[in-house]
């Protein structure tokens, strides 16, 4: 029962709307995703990113033992086309083809999170070397500190 409960948005009486986000570019990943997943949350879907609530059954069977549609399915299935519909909207236009393939809201998370966490290990690395690499020279102690810095 209290899986199906959580299936239905709650009224947003505070007009948190997700347009409201930080748009995602190749910059903010991290920021935007904080955000993204506090909106789900107020909605109470951020089980569709993980599927830490099971997904109901598709069919149930009705008093004859024939199969029906599952009201809870179809109504988590409808949610969980809205929340890439809503990841799209809050995206830069260049990374929609990340998500063409994604066939659920989950699918779409893991991707861009894929996408996003590569990318951030590469900076990590590329910010090593270039700290590995720094030589003070005949720089003063303020302006090596302030290389270091902007690094």
């Amino acid at each position: 029962m209290a899986a199906s409960a959580s299936l239905s948005p709650p009224n947003n009486p505070f007009g948190v709307h997700i347009k409201d986000l930080v748009p995602l570019d190749q910059s903010n990943y991290m920021k935007w995703s904080h955000l993204f997943v506090v909106v789900l949350e107020i909605y109470d879907l951020h089980h569709h990113l993980d599927y830490s609530i099971p997904v109901p059954s598709s069919s149930i069977s009705d008093s004859s033992d024939k199969p029906i549609p599952n009201r809870a399915y179809l109504t988590w299935h409808r949610l969980d086309r809205l929340i890439p519909t809503w990841i799209n909207a809050t995206i830069n236009t260049g990374l929609l083809p990340l998500l063409y393939d994604a066939s659920s809201a989950a699918e779409a998370w893991s991707t861009l999170k894929s996408h996003f966490l590569q990318q951030t290990t590469a900076r990590e690395l590329q910010l090593k070397l270039q700290l590995q690499t720094l030589k003070k020279g005949d720089l003063c102690i303020d302006s090596y500190m302030t290389k270091i810095q902007e690094i």
